[in-house]
């Protein structure tokens, strides 16, 4: 539930340092009512890669849409724990250098 903690002031509600994701910004009756609206908010986070070839220069991409795409397209999984950009494509470099 990314960083998010439920409080309650009378109602229940979807609390985190900054600002609170516009999806989840309302106040609830009751915490199954967060949590179903929070179940909401993340299954609509789904991140989608963009299309890749594979035949593209490693070397020029550098958002985590386009490494994803283009690990998919070489049909390469990336570990869980890889989020950012940077060790995404430094994973793949490893790859190509093995």
């Amino acid at each position: 539930m990314d960083s998010y903690e439920l409080k309650y002031d009378g109602l229940y509600f979807w609390s985190q340092a900054g600002v609170t994701a516009e999806a989840i910004s309302s106040k609830y009756t009751s915490p199954e009512e967060a949590n179903i609206a929070m179940n909401l908010y993340i299954s609509g986070k789904k991140f989608v890669a963009d299309r890749m070839t594979g035949e593209e220069d490693l070397e020029e991409l550098n958002s985590k849409a386009s490494l994803v795409g283009y690990a998919e397209a070489l049909g390469v999984e990336i570990p869980a724990k890889l989020k950012q950009p940077s060790a995404i494509k430094k994973y793949l470099k490893g790859l190509q250098d093995a």
